[in-house]
């Protein structure tokens, strides 16, 4: 789920489904909503991971792994949460590529995080 412009979600469009085609992941959803969107009306159960730049729209969200990038930036919108061991903190697209590899790999063997 990610909210933007028009462009913006066009290009983030793009990057997903190509990222989800790199790793061979055919069961994923993308959600696209205007800035003025909630997208907490929109989040599911069954959602496993939620990355955001908003620390603390990431916190409210229902998923066993969230992921908040920074883009080696400290703001105040994306400060790491305090005490939360479901939050992962990275700076990079190719950090999330690796983790999402990474639990994959974990996956196949029968390993379950969260």
């Amino acid at each position: 789920v990610t909210v933007g412009t028009e462009k913006n979600l066009n290009l983030k469009k793009d990057f997903i489904v190509n990222l989800m085609k790199d790793l061979k992941v055919e069961d994923f959803e993308y959600i696209a909503l205007p800035y003025n969107a909630s997208k907490e009306i929109v989040m599911r159960d069954n959602v496993y991971v939620c990355i955001d730049d908003n620390a603390n729209r990431l916190i409210e969200y229902n998923c066993p792994m969230r992921i908040l990038i920074k883009n080696h930036l400290n703001l105040p919108w994306n400060r790491t949460p305090i005490n939360r061991e479901d939050v992962y903190v990275v700076n990079t697209f190719k950090e999330i590529i690796e983790m999402i590899d990474f639990d994959l790999k974990l996956k196949e063997q029968g390993i379950i995080i969260g």
